[in-house]
């Protein structure tokens, strides 16, 4: 329980690193941002260009403009030609992770920030590792890896999945059960092995996150190792189960103080959205409200009005519009508010519990050898 007690404190107290450099750090939090967007673009633009030549060239944007309906159409014409359509299907995958790979390059920028807050250094607005493209390739390369082991348990479920399908296909009295009920043993086994494949996920991620702090940790590792080191070295100082359940348990902290910001954010978000669509049902002529309240399909909101209608009955337009304008600024208020106090606390959440939990196993392992 002191172990416990130590920790949350070390933690806390880097907490307070943040908001003792508080526009040091959402200066930071900004270019970080514009810098991880600005990369995330270079990488697709390769595959964007090709998809716009693809474009014009079969001229696609002609053929959905005749039809009138742009997705279904596309994909109708592509597959009509079955070399167009993959090759567009390739490139337009290429471009979406490309995209999402440069875009998540912002986690080694938070670390590297965060790393120096925990060391009573400020970095630096313009020398965090923006467009170091060694380091860009040691990360695409780690990360890489990474994926490909978080995917294992899903590769798993599928196979078994499919085993466990066919395995029941075959049986004539279990065709019996599958006809006559929705929530059957079949459906059992499936959600239990889907649960356990969930869990192994959460956990193989947990076992293989801190490889990406490691990698730009040069205090205590050197920065000219491969990939799978850092892999190695985050599996090895993971291993110790009650560590792990220390980790859930921040976790649940953290969550316990950030969800009810999100949830009064969404709240305020839903009331905009309420009032705006009743005042627009509202300033309708008195003929357009009565068709709205006797025909349901007239309108597709037509349920959502009735539910929220009791909310303003009596409200005049005034009221409405000074409702709107309220929940307008204070929904960018929170907004502005969630971006400057509470984006980024999980980054030094968890780069301070590495350093006050996970390095701490060093000495551990090298009393043991």
């Amino acid at each position: 329980m002191k172990d416990i007690l130590k920790l949350i404190k070390s933690i806390f107290k880097d907490i307070l690193k943040l908001y003792r450099n508080f526009l040091h750090w959402n200066i930071s939090k900004v270019f970080i941002s514009l810098g991880s967007i600005a990369l995330s673009f270079l990488l697709a633009l390769p595959f964007i260009i090709v998809l716009v030549i693809m474009y014009f060239y079969f001229d696609l944007n002609s053929y959905i403009t005749s039809l009138d309906v742009s997705l279904l159409s596309l994909l109708g014409f592509l597959s009509g030609q079955p070399l167009v359509f993959i090759l567009f299907l390739i490139f337009s995958l290429l471009t979406f992770f490309s995209a999402l790979l440069g875009y998540s390059y912002r986690r080694i920028l938070f670390t590297k920030l965060n790393l120096s807050y925990i060391d009573w250094k400020n970095l630096n607005y313009i020398k965090n590792s923006y467009f170091d493209f060694k380091l860009i390739w040691k990360y695409f390369k780690l990360i890489s890896l990474v994926a490909l082991f978080v995917s294992v348990p899903f590769f798993v479920f599928i196979i078994w999945f499919f085993i466990l399908f066919y395995t029941f296909w075959w049986a004539s009295w279990i065709q019996i059960i599958l006809a006559s009920s929705q929530f059957n043993l079949f459906s059992l086994l499936a959600l239990l092995l889907l649960l356990i494949c969930f869990i192994a996920f959460i956990y193989i991620s947990y076992r293989l996150y801190f490889a990406v702090i490691m990698l730009v940790d040069h205090k205590h590792y050197k920065d000219d190792e491969a990939p799978m080191f850092y892999i190695k070295k985050s599996f090895l100082k993971t291993k110790d189960i009650f560590v792990f359940m220390k980790f859930i348990l921040i976790m649940i902290l953290l969550s316990i103080i950030i969800l009810p910001f999100g949830f009064l954010q969404d709240s305020y978000s839903k009331s905009l959205k309420d009032v705006r669509l009743y005042r627009q049902y509202y300033s309708m002529w008195d003929t357009e409200k009565s068709v709205i309240d006797i025909n349901e399909n007239s309108n597709p909101n037509y349920d959502y009005i009735n539910e929220i209608k009791p909310n303003y009955l009596g409200f005049s337009a005034d009221k409405l519009n000074s409702l709107e304008v309220t929940y307008f600024y204070l929904n960018y208020f929170l907004v502005i508010l969630n971006f400057l106090v509470i984006f980024g606390l999980l980054e030094i959440v968890i780069v301070s519990f590495y350093r006050h939990e996970i390095l701490k196993k060093k000495s551990i392992l090298s009393g043991l050898l």
